[in-house]
């Protein structure tokens, strides 16, 4: 309690700090679209539909929707930007990565390790981020979930906390 007290202040004190404040961002979602980002999601589907079969597959290389865009963004969500960047294959790997760190959240849970909470926390912020923003394309943050969720699984697999 104490601690979503203290979140609680420090976000309403950050947010007096700009005219852009969180608050405002997140109360006008439905007028600016998410600071634009429907149109932006709009864009890239359209990017991908617009693919030969080829590219569709096999995508079109690392951080290409930036480049092919016409309106010069990312795409601002991970799915869409693997699913133009490196296909379906691509995006099915990517969703297999995610699908294994869920079953091992769930066994972690049931074995009742202490490594559960982690583990569950870091794939809700990575989720969450992928949906709103981009994770995979930024190597900085991929690395800091790689480096968590590598040690978790080197943890639970040599000393098999529970």
């Amino acid at each position: 309690c104490l601690a979503c007290y203290v979140f609680y202040e420090f976000l309403l004190y950050f947010n007096t700090l700009s005219d852009d404040s969180i608050l405002n961002r997140f109360s006008s979602i439905v007028d600016d679209k998410g600071s634009g980002r429907l149109d932006i999601f709009k864009h890239t589907l359209e990017m991908i539909q617009g693919s030969s079969l080829l590219e569709v597959i096999f995508g079109h290389g690392w951080n290409m929707v930036i480049v092919d865009s016409t309106l010069g963004f990312s795409a601002h969500n991970d799915h869409l930007e693997i699913l133009y960047d490196f296909g379906l294959i691509g995006y099915v790997l990517y969703l297999s990565m995610i699908i294994r760190l869920l079953k091992l959240t769930v066994y972690l849970v049931r074995v009742k390790s202490e490594l559960s909470a982690p583990l569950a926390m870091s794939l809700v912020i990575f989720l969450f981020g992928s949906i709103i923003s981009h994770i995979v394309i930024y190597p900085y943050y991929m690395t800091i979930f790689s480096i968590t969720w590598s040690y978790i699984i080197i943890c639970f697999d040599r000393k098999c906390i529970v």
